[in-house]
């Protein structure tokens, strides 16, 4: 992937799909949030191609594209003038019906994701006149609302409260869906994805479980700093001591 005549991601091939949850982790500037654009389109490869289910990704149309994935990006929208309920009915934009009409399954499609991460309680309220947590958790409703078997990650626990980021951690892993999610928390990533992605100068410098790739030998080789790894005294997955 060359964007304004620099190579940003390449000699990327692999699989996902058989983990429930797959991180992508690496420092700034590695190309994670490149990769993760090439798998809904947002950008298209300047060499090779993405498939969704033996189909190429570039081949199908965006609105049937949306019916199968959807998108929590790291540069957030901020709708002007809408209220919560309205956010989140943006997400059932590509499964209107008959005229343009939403239905009562999006009805029930998007209070069930605002029940889900507990927001009922703002759906009158304008989307502008919540916090950034808040907000973030809203748009992370909306992409719910879409009820895809697919569901596209960029920093998900941005801006979020210690509290509110285990919540929504625990919320996704127990979703029956595929998901790719973007990390900066090695400890939280390892915690909670089944396979890790790490990224270095646009290649993937690693690919397996926390316990095969969260090692001080990555973390200097990657990262450029010395840190322990410690077996989580709960879950036994790897945490990282700066």
């Amino acid at each position: 992937m060359t964007l304004d005549g620099t190579e940003i991601v390449r000699g990327i091939d692999l699989e996902i799909g058989a983990e429930r949850v797959t991180g992508v982790i690496g420092p700034n500037g590695a190309g994670k949030s490149t990769l993760l654009k090439t798998f809904y389109k947002a950008l298209r490869p300047s060499a090779g191609h993405v498939e969704l289910d033996g189909e190429r990704v570039d081949a199908i149309p965006q609105k049937a594209l949306a019916r199968r994935v959807a998108v929590l990006p790291q540069q957030r929208d901020s709708p002007q003038g809408l209220t919560v309920e309205e956010t989140v009915f943006m997400g059932r934009y590509p499964m209107k019906g008959f005229m343009g009409m939403f239905t009562a399954e999006d009805r029930d499609a998007v209070w069930g994701s605002l029940r889900r991460l507990d927001l009922e309680r703002f759906a009158y309220r304008a989307f502008d006149s919540l916090s950034g947590g808040e907000r973030q958790q809203v748009l992370l409703a909306r992409s719910l609302a879409q009820d895809t078997p697919w569901l596209l990650l960029d920093e998900p626990t941005n801006h979020l409260d210690i509290k509110s980021q285990l919540r929504i951690l625990e919320f996704l892993k127990d979703l029956d869906k595929r998901i790719v999610v973007v990390f900066h928390d090695l400890s939280l990533a390892s915690k909670y994805c089944d396979r890790l992605l790490v990224m270095k100068d646009g290649l993937v410098a690693a690919d397996g479980t926390p316990d095969e790739v969260v090692t001080p030998d990555l973390l200097m080789r990657v990262y450029g700093v010395a840190a322990s790894v410690i077996p989580h005294p709960v879950v036994g997955r790897p945490v990282v001591i700066l």
